[in-house]
């Protein structure tokens, strides 16, 4: 009796162990993509289904093309554009079928990027567009730079079938990123290359007048959560503001460019040019750094958060990487949760999971091991009860996580014996 309890005890203090060193782990994995090309923007539409874009030299043209992923990035499908003409600088979905890629041109899909429609060409842009956001499913806007160095402001008020160039007051003229958190307050911010000019300007009237603040660093992306409280990601690290971009104060201090910043419900990463990501629990508020793995190595230039429990980001050399987070909340979804069971646990080959007063449409099983990598998924379920063979899978601490294609609706852990 003796020995079997302290069995026990080293058992639990094993896996109290286990799920200290996995909330510690590495969050984000790398996909393989089967690419080396650099990624210059990514769009998730939901935690399975996103999309990734850019461009390869070739010879003295490049070559725009899009990936796509419907199963969490364990496949990506290859779409080439044209040969020579246009070149991807960002993409945005408006819904899971509806989005846009703008660069040297802009372009409309409406079936999930099966098909992509020039709505205008690069003779009628002649320039760059670098940025793309949406305000409402109708009215959206991008911005960049035309070949004289001027700056380039085009607006729709049709969702995106028709789009009309309109001029912008900046002192800047590449402009780099657009923000729009409340239909008619625009924001704006560009890079000074040194020159110490302003970089971020507003507009409160849909684009028809604008004014600059005293802001000079140089900005690549732009993240407004409301229409008061926003962020810059600059060559300098994270800058916030809570008045609407009048006044700035740095909240992170970064040795390498920030790229690209995403939040959504207080929760966010930032990406940098050197790799390195940094995380958000609290709107922005605070910022802390996490492992990456290809820190160092490779650049991260985008990044997009579904939610608390998944996030993409894209960068170079086909690099695209995923963060899963099964723990997040187990306590507190292991609580609210009772009407989902896995038994036997600990389980030895095989299990079953049973989802009493769920309905099972849309509904998927991942498994994921200690590194938060996604071992076993079983997708479409059509039952309420749901049999699993863990006969592959090493002993160990797993946890197990009921998704559906926006959210985790539960998560919990087992032990494969």
């Amino acid at each position: 009796m003796l020995f079997t309890k302290k069995m026990k005890k080293l058992a639990t203090l094993t896996i109290l162990m286990q799920i200290v060193l996995f909330m510690h782990a590495q969050s984000w994995t790398q996909l393989n993509t089967g690419s080396s090309y650099n990624f210059t923007d990514c769009c998730f539409v939901n935690a399975d289904t996103g999309y990734v874009t850019g461009f390869f030299p070739w010879g003295e043209y490049r070559v725009p093309f899009v990936y796509k992923t419907t199963d969490g990035g364990t496949t990506f499908s290859y779409q080439q554009l044209d040969y020579g003409v246009t070149w991807w600088q960002a993409i945005c979905f408006t819904s899971e079928n509806k989005g846009f890629l703008v660069g040297d041109a802009i372009r409309v899909t409406s079936d999930g990027g099966n098909f992509w429609n020039t709505v205008l060409d690069m003779w009628m842009i002649s320039g760059t567009l670098r940025d793309i956001t949406f305000s409402t499913p109708q009215k959206g806007y991008t911005v960049g730079e035309d070949w004289y160095q001027l700056p380039l402001f085009y607006k729709t008020t049709d969702g995106g079938m028709t789009w009309n160039n309109y001029p912008i007051v900046s002192e800047a003229t590449a402009i780099t990123s657009i923000s729009s958190p409340a239909e008619g307050i625009l924001y704006t911010g560009a890079n000074s290359y040194g020159t110490g000019i302003h970089t971020f300007s507003k507009s409160t009237d849909d684009g028809a007048t604008w004014t600059q603040t005293s802001f000079t660093e140089n900005i690549f992306t732009l993240c407004f959560i409301s229409t008061d409280d926003g962020f810059a990601g600059t060559d300098g690290g994270i800058f916030k503001t809570t008045n609407g971009g009048d006044n700035w104060t740095s909240v992170l201090a970064t040795s390498s460019a920030v790229n690209s910043i995403d939040i959504k419900n207080g929760f966010g990463f930032a990406v940098c040019y050197d790799g390195s990501i940094y995380q958000t629990t609290n709107n922005g508020d605070n910022w802390i750094q996490i492992i990456s793995p290809v820190q160092g190595t490779k650049v991260l230039n985008a990044v997009s958060v579904v939610s608390p429990q998944r996030a993409y980001t894209a960068g170079s050399a086909g690099t695209v990487l995923k963060y899963t987070a099964p723990f997040v909340g187990i306590e507190s979804r292991v609580a609210n949760s009772e009407s989902i069971l896995m038994y036997p646990n600990p389980v030895k080959d095989l299990c079953t999971i049973k989802l009493e007063g769920i309905a099972p449409e849309g509904i998927s099983v991942h498994i994921y091991n200690l590194l938060g990598q996604d071992v076993l998924k079983v997708a479409n379920i059509s039952d309420n009860s749901v049999s699993l063979d863990l006969t592959d899978l090493e002993g160990g601490l797993y946890f197990y996580s009921i998704e559906n294609k926006n959210d985790v609706i539960m998560t919990s852990k087992f032990v494969k014996e």
